[in-house]
């Protein structure tokens, strides 16, 4: 995680956040399921060091995602050659699939930095980070479903970012972000932060509802400050 903050009732969920944002030439998200964590395998040793590499590749995709809109365009640069470079080094942890995707989304998010357009650079690095850490084969201490909902918080801050707001888009990310924290919860409802992340989420679907920028901002920093929180009380376990 980067270090910008202080801080199921399924075998496998089907979300409801597929196919967003492509009328405007922002980014896409393909329909996913999220699997049943009781149901994971235990990792081998190569499982582990691909996680591990999947993992180091994503987060300069959350950086630059993160800084998109408050950093000067050299920064900005910096950052997406770092990122380019940490995909160029996956050599096959991914899939013919995923490493496609993957390049549409690089593509999209050179065109969105060449017309300067933030959001969409924030959008194509963020589909980017969600394409790699759903890669990573699940059974890792912190689940996958952590940095899903990391992905779908820093989609909603996206959202409310774009004129017009994209509530429309933003109402999908909160669904994906309401699955995915379904299948934490059975373990994280013994944490304090259980509570107040299901109060977060319902504070986001509730802006959403009520098109609420103020409300909504508050609630995203909230579910994306929990995120941290989250990821420290499964490396614990």
């Amino acid at each position: 995680m980067s270090p910008r903050r202080a801080g199921i009732a399924a075998a496998a969920v089907s979300l409801a956040f597929g196919a967003v944002g492509m009328g405007d030439g922002h980014a896409q998200t393909s329909r996913k399921g999220i699997p049943s964590l009781s149901s994971a395998p235990a990792l081998t040793a190569s499982d582990l060091a691909r996680n591990e590499r999947l993992r180091a590749a994503s987060e300069p995709f959350e950086k630059l995602t993160e800084i998109s809109f408050d950093q000067d365009l050299t920064t900005i640069d910096q950052t997406i050659s770092e990122a380019q470079k940490s995909v160029a080094e996956l050599g096959n942890a991914l899939s013919g699939e995923a490493a496609q995707q993957v390049g549409q989304q690089l593509s999209a998010l050179r065109t969105g930095r060449e017309k300067a357009d933030r959001v969409a650079l924030a959008l194509s690095s963020i589909e980017i980070y969600r394409l790699l850490v759903t890669a990573a084969a699940p059974g890792s201490k912190v689940p996958n479903e952590v940095y899903l909902l990391d992905y779908a918080g820093f989609r909603c801050n996206a959202d409310l970012k774009a004129v017009p707001v994209r509530w429309e888009d933003m109402a999908q990310a909160a669904s994906f972000a309401r699955a995915s924290w379904a299948v934490l919860l059975p373990m994280a409802e013994r944490s304090p932060i259980s509570a107040r992340f299901s109060k977060a989420l319902a504070d986001i679907e509730q802006s959403v509802a009520q098109r609420d920028a103020p409300l909504a901002a508050a609630a995203v920093k909230a579910e994306l400050d929990l995120v941290d929180e989250l990821e420290t009380f499964f490396a614990a376990q």
